[in-house]
């Protein structure tokens, strides 16, 4: 049985924590509903709000959408809150826990049925997306029959922590630290304002 809530977490962990970014992904092939997903997976570690923007359906509720962006882009004024007080190398340390390869790969690889114009994605035993073909390419539904529909809740947390904490970074609590310390001061922070 498909755990939805994996889906949720995966997706929502992968924005948070996206990787590099500056990469445009807006050119990925979504042709079969996989490489929609995986299209996703890599717009968002990318951080390429456009190509995140093109992975959804225009049934997709634009609010989740818009909460997607709002991690992205909080996670880069993070990302530039901590460079400019550690440097750039101990900010790439926040790179690390976007989505891997095994994860991308896993996707790739990933139970695809099609019927119709709808499709839905699954790992075994793990979670489902469903996706809807438009204009020839298909797109991720993230609408009230969605599992991705209730991760809006789970964004907001996670960029509100995110802007809270990219907020404090010249406040006295991160004053002495040093760079490296302050990396995992920032990590363990972010993640005490989510879980609140």
């Amino acid at each position: 049985m498909p755990q939805p809530f994996s889906l949720v977490l995966t997706l929502s962990l992968a924005a948070a924590l996206a990787g590099c970014g500056g990469k445009n992904t807006s050119g990925s092939d979504r042709s079969q509903p996989r490489k929609a997903v995986v299209a996703l997976m890599l717009a968002i570690d990318a951080r390429d709000a456009g190509a995140v923007r093109q992975s959804f359906s225009q049934k997709a509720d634009p609010a989740y959408v818009e909460s997607l962006l709002r991690v992205l882009a909080a996670q880069a004024k993070l990302k530039d809150a901590v460079r400019a007080r550690a440097g750039r190398e101990n900010a790439k340390q926040l790179d690390a826990l976007g989505p891997v390869k095994e994860d991308i790969a896993a996707w790739q690889n990933a139970r695809e049925s099609i019927e119709g114009d709808q499709a839905t994605v699954s790992l075994p035993g793990g979670p489902q997306l469903r996706l809807s073909r438009e204009e020839g390419q298909w797109k991720i539904l993230a609408d009230s029959q969605s599992d991705l529909g209730v991760a809006r809740q789970v964004l907001e947390r996670v960029a509100a922590a995110m802007e809270q904490v990219a907020g404090e970074l010249n406040g006295p609590r991160y004053a002495p630290l040093d760079p490296e310390r302050l990396v995992r001061e920032v990590r363990k922070s972010v993640a005490e304002q989510i879980a609140r």
